[in-house]
Order: structure tokens, then C-alpha cells, then sequence
């Protein structure tokens, strides 16, 4: 059974099967894409790739819940109640919320500031990545002893 690589929008399962490389040394590229269904529900986005170097097939799995299916409808429905008595201001960020996944925000804003050359900003989100990959590291390392 394959394990779904779990991603915020869709554009991040294209880039990870990019930075895949097959054991020949290939790049593998995308051949086609469905929503696979189990039990009546969605189960996960399925992208069937080739090596361009070897041709040998491969299929990768994505969990695409935080932005498609059940676990996002209810995100939504909770918004939705929020939004009831909301200002004009809520309701504009609300809608953010409700069509886009928090991790496809930043990288949306990461790439404006980049545009906007704004080296200082960039700097300081690097820092952030820099000190949450060490607390992922360490929440790991807790786990595994």
C-alpha cells in the first residue's frame, strides 16, 4: 500500500515529484492525474509518472485534505458560522481562508516578495524555516528515543 505524501495545494505535488529522482539518475514526469475513489470518499490525488532516463513507471499519492474533500469542507462550514455577524473586512479574510490553504498563502507570499526584491523579509522568513526545521528536528529525535 502506498503512503499519501500529505500537500497544501497542488502545485506542491508537481514540485515534489520534480525534485524525485529515479534510481538511473531520470527525472520522473508527470503522465497523468485522477482522484481516485474508496468507500464512496475521496482518497487521494494520484499523478502516474515515466522516468525520462529508464521509463520505468511510477505512481505517487497525495493526501490533498487540507485544501480538497471532507476535512476542508468542515474547515469551510466552520468559517462560514464565523462569517454569520462578520464585517466587511472578516467576510474579505474569510474568503482567503476558504479557498486557499495556509501553506499556498505564504508560498504565494513568499514569491511577491521575492518579485518586490525584498531581500529583508526574505531573510527573516528564512530564519523562521531555519529555526522550525530545527524544532521539527528535535520533536523527532524526542520521538525515535
Amino acid at each position: 500500500m502506498n503512503q499519501n505524501i500529505i500537500v497544501h495545494d497542488v502545485s506542491q505535488e508537481y514540485w515534489y515529484i520534480k525534485e524525485q529522482i529515479c534510481s538511473c539518475g531520470g527525472q520522473f514526469e508527470p503522465q497523468g492525474q485522477r482522484l481516485p475513489v474508496g468507500n464512496g470518499k475521496l482518497v487521494a490525488d494520484l499523478i502516474k509518472t515515466v522516468c525520462n532516463g529508464c521509463k520505468r513507471q511510477k505512481d505517487f499519492f497525495f493526501d490533498i485534505s487540507n485544501f480538497h474533500g471532507v476535512e476542508r469542507a468542515k474547515k469551510k462550514l466552520e468559517l462560514m458560522i464565523k462569517m454569520k455577524n462578520a464585517s466587511m473586512g472578516d467576510l474579505l479574510s474569510y474568503a482567503d481562508e476558504l479557498t486557499v490553504s495556509p501553506a499556498a498563502k505564504a508560498v504565494d507570499t513568499i514569491i511577491s516578495l521575492g518579485k518586490q526584491n525584498d531581500i529583508l523579509a526574505l531573510e527573516w522568513i528564512n530564519e523562521a524555516l531555519n529555526i522550525a526545521r530545527e524544532q521539527t528536528e528535535i520533536s523527532h529525535r524526542k520521538v525515535k528515543t
